[in-house]
């Protein structure tokens, strides 16, 4: 037979059990939260990501269309040289 005493004792770890199931309870439901907020963070990283490859990839055509141009204008240029040079033979 348990005394008065050694009653208490497991009645006092019961209760102390039962806290600590409620605190982890509480901590692990925070930590859920935490993990739906990052979701959220890291879903809106990656939007902002896609955004930033579709820039790149504005930018790259931008330069081909520039060194395309640039090229043209070039060519123009030695063309418009050497056809003032062949009039001046004249």
């Amino acid at each position: 037979m348990q005394t008065m005493e050694e009653r208490s004792t497991s009645k006092q770890i019961a209760d102390l059990k039962g806290r600590m199931d409620e605190r982890f309870s509480l901590v692990d439901a925070r930590f859920e939260l935490v993990d739906k907020r990052f979701d959220g963070i890291d879903a809106e990283f990656h939007r902002v990501d896609k955004r930033f490859e579709n820039i790149e990839t504005d930018i790259r055509e931008i330069r081909r269309g520039v060194e395309s141009m640039q090229r043209n204008m070039l060519y123009g240029f030695m063309t418009l040289a050497g056809m003032i040079a062949g009039f001046q033979l004249f």
